[in-house]
């Protein structure tokens, strides 16, 4: 299991489109990767409950990684979010 923490900086949070980008990329590893928020988590690759946890800028979420591409999808997903979030 890997995994790095994140602070939204989007002044939108992590809304449709960021959420979409994140659930795509997700569903592209064998890992299964979660995201967690103040106390909850979800399947990263649904789009659905991603959104449904609410996002907001200057929240701090934590994504993990965990399967057989974990290294991969960690360091993917890291630079995604620091290019886009």
């Amino acid at each position: 299991m890997i995994s790095f923490e994140y602070t939204i900086t989007d002044e939108n949070g992590l809304h449709a489109r960021l959420a979409g980008t994140l659930a795509r990329k997700a569903a592209g590893y064998s890992s299964a990767v979660k995201i967690e928020c103040d106390g909850m988590s979800e399947n990263a690759a649904e789009l659905v409950p991603v959104m449904s946890m609410d996002v907001q800028q200057g929240d701090t979420v934590k994504i993990i990684a965990e399967g057989a591409d974990e290294e991969k999808a960690a360091a993917e997903l890291q630079q995604m979010f620091t290019e886009l979030f």
